[in-house]
């Protein structure tokens, strides 16, 4: 076949092919590889600020949330959680249900009437394509303050201590607006400060500065009894050591400085 006629039938070919392509173009394509998960957005609490002005020892702080959902492939359920600011156990959780095309609710949480600060509401959805992202929002909660903590006893078991040995510290603390509005105990002796604890031994209340957070010796969490043991090593010097244990409240407050005197033997 001479070449100009294999040129001629080539391009018939390639132009009956070419209308072909262009028509795939227009039809459906493959379905997504990925599913599509929901989003959510535009979370509204309300209220965001919450003051209570009672007396009593817990309060119920009631919300309402409402959320913007794109449920992308579909079989959305859309959850929240409300916790502490920097805390990870949950105060409330539960569903929003669809109302007038956002999802939302009613619901509420208890919290110490001391428990004053931030509390962080999270609003998650999950659906056909997965688990989406998160939408969050603040409330603060605020209470009357009712006045300074006040460190009511302080002791040294056993006094004098024999070197080298170990003693305990303790301190009963209260505060009119509750032992949850106690932001910490502090004992200082010549410009190093420790935490006291009221964490039944846990070891997770140390603050920073000199001390660092280790199993305290504190026998029962959450009881108003704030303690701390130390070890003496050997070769330490013998004689009194002055100490001084103060409380302080979230607001700032701070109660008396009471006095401590450990005799080293």
């Amino acid at each position: 076949m001479p070449r100009a006629l294999r040129l001629l039938r080539s391009a018939a070919v390639l132009a009956g092919v070419l209308p072909l392509m262009a028509g795939c173009d227009e039809a459906p394509g493959p379905p997504a590889l990925v599913a599509e998960p929901p989003a959510v957005s535009d979370l509204q609490l309300t209220p965001s600020t919450f003051e209570y002005t009672g007396t009593e020892d817990s309060v119920r702080v009631p919300i309402q949330l409402s959320v913007a959902v794109d449920e992308g492939d579909g079989g959305v359920t859309v959850q929240y959680v409300v916790r502490r600011q920097f805390e990870s156990g949950a105060l409330a959780e539960g569903a929003l249900a669809p109302v007038d095309g956002r999802y939302a609710g009613e619901a509420s949480f208890v919290v110490a009437r001391g428990a004053v600060g931030l509390y962080v509401v999270t609003v998650v959805a999950s659906g056909a394509g997965g688990v989406g992202n998160e939408a969050t929002a603040l409330l603060r909660y605020t209470a009357e303050d009712l006045g300074p903590p006040a460190v009511a006893s302080a002791s040294v078991d056993p006094n004098p201590v024999t070197v080298p040995g170990a003693f305990t510290v303790s301190a009963q603390v209260a505060d009119p607006d509750g032992l949850a509005n106690v932001a910490r105990v502090v004992l200082a002796s010549g410009g190093a400060e420790f935490a006291l604890c009221d964490d039944g031994g846990a070891g997770t209340c140390g603050f920073g500065g000199t001390d660092l957070p280790s199993p305290s010796g504190d026998v029962a969490a959450g009881d108003g009894r704030f303690s701390r043991r130390f070890s003496v090593p050997a070769g330490s010097g013998t004689g009194d050591v002055g100490f001084t244990v103060q409380a302080f409240d979230r607001a700032g407050q701070a109660s008396e400085a009471v006095p401590l005197i450990v005799t080293l033997q």
